[in-house]
């Protein structure tokens, strides 16, 4: 067994390691080819807060040229100064994903000023917590829309230009709800398996073609949605995991980032980011 010598970095960085220790993290990893992005195109739908906006910023952080696209623009915008202010390049686009001619302008709006696309995230999302009984077919088919139909015009655009860039990866951003039944997340569920289901199936076309897609499905995680559920919830939440937390959405960008590098041999795998739910 190779034992480790006082010399080495550690293996992973601490728990609670500061902003600065992360970043020299991150820097570290841009020394090893797998995971540089440098030269690399990379377009996070909901890009403005959550999960994708911690998403970006890391995809920046590694090299990659990043647009961030969604629906409020001062949110994105705020993305986009944040990976300018650590030196990286972005910008930001307009654009309602659960529209399919927004969807196709938008990746081609990318490929014309970026000359191509090689990685995504579709992270745009919302959900609707209520019972069955109280869920009209049009509250269903909203949550549908912004989850389900949006990751599927987002990954069939983007999987073209992908391709016709030399390949990439893709990664969707599931949830929990995606792989199990929750109480209250009927719509959310269903929209939420449909991502999975997706994943699944368009891996399969998609490998030969030189894409790689994968999906993550976090559990609790501190976002715009989870932060309007009553406080019994989410402490309810937070303790229905191991970790007995809900997670900053930073923690679920890791892995997601983790899935775009070369550094893996996934694809078609939905990976649960939870904090052992049981």
């Amino acid at each position: 067994m190779r034992t480790r010598t006082s010399t080495e970095a550690p293996l992973e960085p601490p728990r609670d390691e500061s902003e600065g220790e992360r970043r020299k993290a991150m820097m570290a990893n841009e020394r090893d080819p797998r995971f540089a992005l440098a030269g690399k195109v990379a377009l996070v739908t909901g890009g403005g807060t959550g999960i994708g906006a911690s998403t970006a910023l890391q995809l920046a952080q590694l090299g990659a040229t990043v647009v961030v696209a969604g629906r409020r623009e001062a949110p994105l915008q705020a993305t986009v100064d944040r990976i300018e202010a650590a030196g990286a390049a972005a910008w930001a686009h307009r654009a309602d994903v659960t529209d399919e001619a927004a969807v196709e302008d938008l990746v081609a709006a990318v490929v014309d000023r970026a000359g191509g696309l090689h990685l995504a995230v579709n992270s745009a999302g919302g959900g609707f917590l209520g019972d069955i009984g109280e869920t009209d077919a049009a509250t269903f088919d909203a949550v549908m829309r912004v989850n389900a139909y949006a990751t599927f015009f987002s990954m069939r655009a983007e999987l073209r230009a992908i391709e016709a860039s030399g390949g990439g990866a893709i990664v969707n951003v599931s949830s929990t709800a995606g792989i199990r039944g929750l109480p209250q997340f009927s719509a959310y569920s269903a929209a939420k398996h449909a991502v999975v289901g997706m994943t699944r199936c368009v891996a399969l076309e998609a490998a030969g073609r030189g894409v790689r897609i994968n999906a993550v499905a976090p559990g609790t995680t501190a976002t715009d949605m989870i932060d309007q559920l009553p406080t019994e919830v989410k402490d309810a939440l937070a303790a229905a995991c191991a970790l007995q937390r809900i997670a900053d959405p930073e923690e679920i960008a890791r892995s997601i980032v983790h899935l775009l590098t070369d550094a893996t041999y996934c694809t078609g795998m939905v990976l649960p980011v939870d904090g052992g739910l049981p």
